[in-house]
């Protein structure tokens, strides 16, 4: 956007079509950004007063009406602020820097980066994982689906271990695309806060009305402004926390609840800056995931392929020569599931799992039990998501924290199964000593 440095009656008339035009596309619920040259060097930035003549005050008033926030706050032309980089969402514009004229220019250059939606990943060799709300599944119609299912058909149609694991998870692919909802977009970047776009432009249209007030706090017409702009932001706040506590409640999760207290409750960050071993200050995420990788692969004990002695030797028939994969035992460990945790690589959660506990305990029963008979371990449960917890001491260090391992669900449903076996083995045996916990 530009407009031209004159103060005439032909200016005026320009600025009114301008504001008139940007009223027009800026009255929606998306966020705007205006990039230009306004020549207007008596408006004081950040938009905080505006002394002069009446074309700089009518531009000063439409920004601040408008909730615009302007991000330059240096001079771009000798000691005036001429360029600006305005926005109605504070946090979409990060670095902005001034760089030298292009050519014989005396107008410096306005570099910034924009902190937006994408659909697309940094790395375009990493895998896109589709983001679904899980809150709003229709397990209802899930379950009936699942029901339709000729189980015995593709148990036959796929007598190898690894066709018939890859023709479950297709089927609970599906059905998870056709009932469960997902996210328009993916995480926001460089958002520190994830509040709607509506309360954000009141937030910063406070915030330069504040400024304008503390400048201006005789004026009463500029009080009344602030005063009724902070009402509709608190009034809007307050909606939107009762939105998101009236959320929780319906989710009738205890553990949403609880972990929704204990973040009003305390102080939480995500992973800082960390240190390496020769000093180095490290921020990038890829270099701290080498750093934790390096520092958990170092303390992990391996296998020396040596089987402890044990003293009490049982005969032939008390040995334990087999593991049962049932519609009961395997139901009963889905059952033990919690909903709140996270999925892992597979991308399929615990809540899908003990929702669907009745029509999916048959079918993984058999599925888990061609699996073990030919030791056939899929590619996806060979690999977990990590997630380093800190514990205490200095939270640079990498080695005050403790890998937690996110590994699929039908291997923690194997996994119960198989324990809960061993164990009544060996205590019917008496192998247990009493020491033992």
């Amino acid at each position: 956007m530009y407009r031209p440095p004159h103060n005439d009656d032909v200016a005026e008339q320009y600025l009114s079509l301008l504001i008139d035009c940007l009223t027009l596309f800026t009255n929606g619920t998306q966020t705007n950004i205006i990039v230009g040259d306004l020549n207007c060097p008596k408006i004081e930035c950040p938009l905080a007063s505006c002394s002069g003549d009446h074309i700089s005050k009518t531009l000063h008033k439409f920004t601040v009406e408008a909730g615009f926030f302007q991000f330059v706050d240096f001079a771009t032309r000798g000691s005036n602020i001429l360029g600006v980089v305005l926005s109605d969402d504070d946090q979409i514009i990060i670095d902005v820097a001034p760089d030298v004229p292009i050519g014989h220019s005396d107008h410096l250059i306005i570099k910034f980066k924009l902190a937006l939606e994408t659909s697309e990943f940094i790395n375009n060799s990493a895998p896109r994982t589709t983001r679904y709300i899980w809150s709003k599944a229709d397990f209802d119609s899930m379950q009936a689906f699942l029901i339709d299912v000729d189980w015995r058909s593709m148990i036959y149609c796929n007598p190898s271990a690894k066709a018939l694991w890859d023709a479950f998870t297709s089927v609970l692919q599906t059905v998870i695309a056709l009932l469960v909802p997902t996210y328009n977009g993916v995480a926001l970047v460089d958002r520190c806060k994830h509040y709607p776009l509506s309360l954000r432009k009141l937030t910063a249209r406070k915030r330069l009305l504040w400024r304008k007030f503390r400048d201006s706090h005789h004026d009463p017409n500029v009080r009344s402004q602030y005063l009724a702009c902070a009402e509709n932001w608190m009034q809007e706040l307050r909606y939107f926390v009762n939105r998101v506590e009236c959320n929780i409640i319906k989710s009738n999760n205890l553990g949403k609840f609880y972990r929704y207290i204990n973040k009003r409750l305390t102080y939480r960050r995500e992973l800082g800056a960390l240190i390496d071993t020769d000093g180095t200050i490290v921020v990038d995420d890829n270099k701290k995931a080498t750093l934790f990788n390096n520092y958990f692969a170092s303390v992990g004990v391996v296998d020396d392929n040596i089987t402890p002695f044990c003293d009490l030797v049982l005969n032939s028939d008390n040995a334990i020569d087999t593991i049962e994969f049932t519609t009961t035992n395997v139901e009963a460990a889905l059952n033990k599931l919690k909903s709140n945790l996270s999925s892992g690589p597979d991308g399929l959660p615990p809540v899908m799992f003990k929702r669907l506990k009745h029509c999916l305990a048959g079918p993984l029963a058999v599925v888990l039990t061609q699996l073990l008979s030919v030791l056939y371990v899929p590619d996806v449960r060979k690999t977990a998501i990590i997630t380093p917890v800190f514990k205490n001491g200095v939270a640079e260090k990498v080695c005050n924290y403790h890998p937690i391992s996110l590994t699929c669900i039908p291997s923690k449903v194997m996994e119960r199964v198989i324990a809960r076996q061993i164990y009544h083995h060996l205590n019917r045996n008496n192998m247990l000593h009493h020491a033992q916990h």
